[in-house]
């Protein structure tokens, strides 16, 4: 059975046919995208149903607590902007049309106000990681589209310097010690991974470019054809 699905898995990959490095954008975008809205749709449950997971969360929190019902809403916007997102990109042609990309910012923006909040307000311990982990998000799902990759993670990434800049009433050197090398692990990952995908992508049109040379040779006469036969018996 797992040799049967070896065999499919490689079939599948066999009969995959990228024409250009756009194609392989396409494939890498419906990969990626769903993981990347679910992880979206996930956070946002989890704050949207926060009462369920931690009582008395809302009694906890003394300042701003009209601002809640707020908050409720932008979690419901996101996850409507998440399937929106995934159904542009896996339902029409896989690409990040300037539609998809607004709706990205949009998402990011939504994001980035509620961790403000959470930071600069309440001061919650999970608010620094949320916002990391979604910037390490998008940087596995988009890092070789470049576009929506900036234009999900910089709002985040400017979020996260403003509201410490709010909190501290200045610019405190340990944190920008920290932001700072979140800075360098963001640009020097996506480097990193955007040089394997171009890898791929030369090693694709390698093998291409031998199977079909490797067909010219086959088919140059018969006597070509019938040393074939034999040597593949």
């Amino acid at each position: 059975m797992g040799q049967d699905s070896d065999d499919r898995r490689r079939t599948s990959s066999a009969g995959r046919i990228w024409q250009d490095h756009k194609d392989m954008v396409t494939q890498a975008l419906r990969v990626s995208i769903p993981w990347f809205t679910f992880v979206n749709i996930s956070f946002a449950l989890i704050i949207l149903f926060r009462h369920i997971l931690i009582s008395d969360f809302d009694k906890s929190i003394s300042a701003q607590t009209g601002i809640l019902p707020l908050i409720d809403d932008i979690m419901g916007s996101i996850i409507v902007f998440s399937f929106l997102i995934l159904l542009f990109i896996y339902r029409l042609p896989a690409r990040f049309t300037p539609l998809c990309l607004v709706m990205l910012l949009i998402l990011s923006l939504m994001w980035s106000y509620c961790s403000y909040f959470f930071i600069v307000w309440w001061q919650l311990p999970f608010a620094w990681p949320l916002s990391v982990i979604l910037m390490l998000t998008a940087l596995a799902a988009l890092y070789y589209h470049l576009p929506a990759l900036l234009f999900f993670i910089v709002p985040l990434w400017l979020t996260a310097l403003l509201a410490s800049v709010q909190l501290n009433q200045y610019v405190n050197i340990r944190f920008l010690l920290v932001w700072l090398t979140l800075t360098t692990i963001l640009i020097y990952g996506r480097f990193i991974l955007q040089r394997w995908f171009d890898e791929a992508w030369l090693r694709y049109q390698e093998n291409r470019m031998l199977i079909a040379r490797l067909d010219v040779m086959a088919h140059q006469d018969a006597l070509t054809g019938t040393a074939n036969r034999r040597s593949m018996e």
